[in-house]
């Protein structure tokens, strides 16, 4: 399980795993150590060792688990990370289930109510930082209405979050200093690249803040487009036809989830049934993954397979067809008779009703 949401992405697929009767191995990340070592004390106080069982540790701890002939192996991470534990199960013949990311796509048209747009869209991106999987990655906002948009985007972090660290104390930090690096280069990049940054960029590497930051960009070749941000960085791009949407979507990496903003449903259908993406909402961002009536999960470099509610349970499920026969006689066993012109004639008759 990652370290981004510890909690939910730690018990939410064991409590499934639970309930289809499966003895469970759970790694945690060391990213979040504190959360780490807390599950420990839960699940050993909780869980026989035979029934539950939790192990903490870093790139070792995970390698040998690897190497171990699992059944299924559920994994919550980036694509990168996830190509390395199918590879490892493939050795065993395990099934896996894989959660993994993405750049998600977040589509605004000119028939949207572009201020509640705003307001959804600051949340789904820039909670917990925009550490988040399916955060939207970049908004694809029509040409006639994208100014509009962005002013609504502003005011909406700076009602929601405000601007600058003093101000926006309960702003998440960023994981480490990893992180922070990486999306400081990322955003560097995009400068030097032409992307214009319209509001934020402030950041404090000591205390690993990084604020709300927009980005206007003029091309869809920008640095900052080339893999998932996770962080709170977000990229706008404009559009003026929806053909170009719906080709810019499939030419890329099919995403985790897309989202949709606009009052049509002509609009909301044409660019659902022209697009793929694992998952997604209309007018609204992030909540369907706290939906444990939707199946959650990817498509190829997003994710295989499916998870939450009902859907969890089947995907730790493996169903085993038994028939059981009652009678001494069965049809079947005419095929057992020693071959005769009778016996011919009979299975003739047979297969021809049947």
């Amino acid at each position: 399980s990652p370290w981004n949401y510890p909690l939910f992405l730690t018990f939410t697929p064991l409590i499934a795993a639970i309930a289809a009767g499966n003895a469970v191995i759970l790694k945690p990340s060391e990213l979040s150590p504190n959360s780490s070592q807390l599950f420990e004390k839960i699940i050993s106080s909780t869980f026989d060792p035979s029934e539950v069982a939790l192990f903490n540790g870093g790139l070792e701890v995970s390698q040998f688990l690897l190497d171990q002939p699992f059944n299924h192996i559920f994994f919550t991470g980036s694509t990168r990370v996830g190509k390395i534990v199918m590879t490892a199960a493939a050795k065993n013949l395990a099934s896996v289930t894989l959660e993994l990311g993405g750049k998600s796509p977040t589509v605004v048209t000119a028939k949207a109510d572009l201020k509640t747009a705003a307001k959804r869209i600051v949340f789904g991106k820039f909670v917990n930082a925009g550490q988040t999987c399916v955060a939207p990655d970049y908004i694809l906002a029509e040409k006639t209405i994208h100014k509009e948009l962005i002013h609504h985007l502003q005011e909406e972090i700076l009602y929601q979050i405000g601007k600058d660290k003093d101000a926006s104390s309960a702003f998440p930090k960023i994981i480490s200093d990893n992180h922070f690096q990486r999306l400081a280069g990322l955003l560097s990049g995009a400068r030097e690249k032409g992307a214009d940054l319209i509001f934020g960029g402030e950041m404090d590497a000591s205390q690993r803040f990084f604020g709300p930051s927009l980005l206007l960009l003029d091309s869809p070749n920008n640095p900052v487009m080339e893999e998932e941000i996770f962080g709170p960085i977000l990229p706008i791009l404009t559009y003026e036809q929806p053909e170009e949407v719906v080709r810019f979507i499939n030419e890329r990496d099919k995403p985790l989830s897309m989202y949709i903003f606009t009052e049509s449903s002509k609009e909301e259908s044409y660019f659902r049934r022209n697009t793929r993406a694992g998952g997604g909402a209309t007018n609204a961002a992030l909540v369907h993954l706290a939906n444990f009536d939707l199946p959650f999960g990817g498509s190829n470099h997003s994710g295989i397979g499916k998870s939450r509610g009902y859907e969890g349970f089947l995907e730790f499920t493996n169903k085993r067809g038994i028939l059981h026969q009652k009678f001494k006689l069965s049809a079947f066993d005419l095929f057992a008779m020693p071959k005769n012109q009778w016996h011919q004639r009979l299975l003739n008759f047979i297969i021809k009703w049947l």
